[in-house]
């Protein structure tokens, strides 16, 4: 699992290639970084969920055929956002959670 920067100046982090864990990863990213929802929209293929946390806003987005990702901005505090959010999933990992599998 890295963090990848796009094209756009976004960084995105992809964690899990199951699209039906999303609304259960999204809680978890909001209350592991202690956010607060700024908007929730819904799709059929696809969900957005922006999420504002220390000044920051970080989506967590969910694509039908591709899984559950995190991105953002690129700036040194969001960076150290998604590696916080890195680290828990790669310990998990490390622990025998699958991670695809979501943080419960």
């Amino acid at each position: 699992m890295e963090i990848i920067p796009t094209s756009n100046g976004e960084i995105e982090l992809w964690l899990s290639s199951e699209p039906e864990n999303f609304r259960t990863i999204a809680e978890f990213v909001k209350n592991f970084l202690g956010g607060e929802w700024l908007k929730q929209a819904d799709g059929l293929d696809q969900s957005y969920w922006e999420l504002s946390v220390e000044g920051q806003t970080i989506t967590v987005h969910r694509e039908h055929y591709l899984g559950v990702a995190i991105f953002t901005r690129e700036s040194e505090p969001t960076r150290r956002l998604l590696e916080k959010v890195k680290a828990f999933f790669d310990e998990k990992s490390k622990q025998g959670g699958a991670q695809s599998a979501g943080p419960a």
